[in-house]
């Protein structure tokens, strides 16, 4: 297990086998594109992976199916968040497996505080 922290609400979290020293299954990376963010799971093992994304921004999860050597591309929509992001992609076939995203995309135009922040 894999957890770092950055700026900005920069935060990945790792579970799970690692793909490269560990058996083949469901991986899950994360680019900012433009002012989404944009998920590419992919599948190396010999089974289907079904694979659920949850953002906690919005309180809404999807999952997606995988076919083993296939790859899939997700776009998050921050729109409603201002650029921040908090998605969960874990697998239903694989306890194990969690890969964590969450931050801020940084844009150079003006954003706003984290709109998750409670305040008493």
């Amino acid at each position: 297990d894999l957890t770092v922290h950055g700026p900005a609400g920069f935060l990945r979290v790792f579970r799970g086998a690692n793909p490269v020293a560990g058996p083949a299954g469901p991986e899950a990376t994360a680019r900012h594109r433009g002012d989404d963010l944009r998920l590419t799971l992919t599948n190396t093992g010999t089974g289907t992976a079904r694979l659920r994304i949850a953002n906690a921004y919005d309180g809404r999860a999807r999952t997606l199916t995988v076919r083993p050597g296939a790859t899939v591309r997700h776009t998050v929509d921050l729109a409603r968040s201002r650029r921040w992001y908090d998605v969960t992609v874990t697998s239903e076939t694989d306890p194990a497996f969690l890969r964590r995203f969450a931050g801020h995309v940084e844009n150079g135009r003006p954003g706003t505080s984290d709109p998750a922040i409670v305040t008493d």
